[in-house]
């Protein structure tokens, strides 16, 4: 999944974990044409472990595409379609948005080690804390984690009171997933959602072994700050989760986003219950 952070600050270079001059490329229906301005793309890793890829136009400074990055959900590589130029794609296994990049560093000898370094990057990121991980928050950008828990200003400048801090790597230990999974049902619909491929089948096993990774731990705890900071409820309304669950994720309010949740499915059973009373012999694609 993709998120957009909105950031416009200009930062230090010294905060990126790596940075090279490239243009944007806008796609309009299969055509892909060159943005002439000059740019460059940034990775850097904020204080909460979320993983930022940035483009910014390198003559005003302004950060125009700011997007969240979660482990194993994107690719980046060159497009060989191009043959007049050097041009990336940026694409996502969680969605089919696409962003295309142009190379204008002047030497071609680094192209390929950029390409290896956001993917390894953006799909194994650092530790934070280690010697790998520069990329904390800094003047002008305040990190997601404190976004999550400004409140929205009143009257007087006084500020709403802030949801509780939650994060769900605490509830969705291995200990409390693990005797869920015993639910047929339930194991069947999360292996709908794994990876297709030879190396990662969809087996009750393999599901098993996923949500015991502490890279699952990782995505989960990382996926709970992105919601906390109050930026995921324009992505929660494409996936028609229902107004309170989009209204409460854009509050970054993660106990009343469970809620509404778990009161939407409530709901769909009791409908898809009904229906099944009404017409049996009704056949649904």
């Amino acid at each position: 999944m993709s998120l957009f952070g909105g950031q416009t600050s200009s930062r230090s270079s010294s905060k990126y974990l790596l940075e090279f001059r490239a243009g944007k490329m806008n796609l309009k229906g299969t055509t892909v044409t060159a943005d002439k301005r000059k740019g460059t793309v940034y990775l850097h890793q904020t204080d909460d472990s979320l993983m930022h890829f940035c483009w910014k136009d390198r003559t005003s400074g302004t950060v125009e595409d700011d997007l969240i990055i979660f482990p194993d959900d994107c690719e980046y590589k060159r497009v060989p379609q191009c043959t007049t130029g050097r041009a990336f794609i940026l694409k996502f296994k969680s969605s089919n948005r696409k962003f295309f990049f142009w190379m204008q560093e002047p030497k071609t000898d680094k192209d390929e080690d950029y390409e290896k370094k956001v993917n390894q990057l953006l799909n194994n990121p650092p530790t934070p804390g280690s010697s790998d991980s520069r990329g904390g928050g800094s003047a002008g950008m305040p990190d997601l984690g404190a976004l999550g828990a400004l409140g929205a200003p009143g009257e007087g400048g006084a500020q709403a009171e802030e949801p509780p801090a939650v994060d769900l790597s605490h509830a969705l230990t291995p200990e409390n997933i693990r005797p869920i999974l015993n639910n047929e049902a339930f194991a069947s619909q999360l292996m709908m959602h794994m990876p297709e491929g030879t190396e990662l089948p969809r087996t009750p096993e393999e599901l098993s072994n996923t949500v015991q990774a502490p890279q699952f731990q990782q995505a989960v705890s990382m996926f709970s700050a992105a919601l906390r900071s109050g930026q995921l409820g324009p992505l929660m309304n494409q996936f028609n989760l229902g107004k309170e669950a989009t209204e409460a994720a854009a509050k970054g309010d993660v106990v009343a986003f469970a809620k509404a949740l778990q009161k939407k499915e409530g709901g769909k059973e009791g409908e898809d219950s009904e229906k099944k009373e009404d017409d049996d012999s009704m056949s649904l694609d």
